[in-house]
């Protein structure tokens, strides 16, 4: 897992142990991955469900299980220190992951953590992802990239 986010819950909202029954809540971890479908061709239309129009899901992109061969989804998942599933996002299959760290951050607020730090692996690291998480005095750390030397 790749995002952490700990604190407690301030101000008027619920806390986020009534949500998910007696465990405190102190730890979220959030990360990305591909799932591939066994269709030939991307989605290229939008579908609309209750009301809501979604773009085109099933996109080809970067395949975390090598196969680039075939249209995906890009899965997110919160989930607490325990392992239980808190928060999930579906991704168009040509998303980044780097680029899904504003809609975590911008969906995650609303539960009002009181301290919140955010540690992200190589793929969520970007000078725009530096400057959105430093917003508003926040605390993070992203894993950069680090080249070996061939042996001599």
């Amino acid at each position: 897992m790749t995002v952490l986010f700990s604190g407690h819950s301030r101000g008027r909202s619920p806390r986020l142990e009534a949500r998910l029954g007696p465990s405190p809540v102190d730890l979220i971890f959030y990360d990305t991955t591909s799932l591939h479908f066994e269709v030939d061709e991307e989605d290229e239309i939008a579908r609309k469900r209750d009301d809501r129009e979604y773009g085109p899901l099933r996109k080809r992109g970067y395949s975390k299980n090598g196969r680039e061969d075939a249209p995906q989804i890009v899965v997110g998942l919160a989930v607490t220190r325990e392992g239980l599933p808190v928060r999930s996002w579906v991704f168009s299959g040509d998303t980044a992951d780097v680029t899904t760290v504003e809609k975590v951050k911008e969906d995650l607020r609303d539960w009002r953590l009181g301290r919140c730090m955010f540690v992200g692996d190589a793929g969520m690291n970007s000078e725009e992802n530096h400057r959105k998480l430093a917003l508003g005095n926040g605390k993070y750390i992203l894993e950069r990239r680090t080249f070996s030397r061939p042996a001599a």
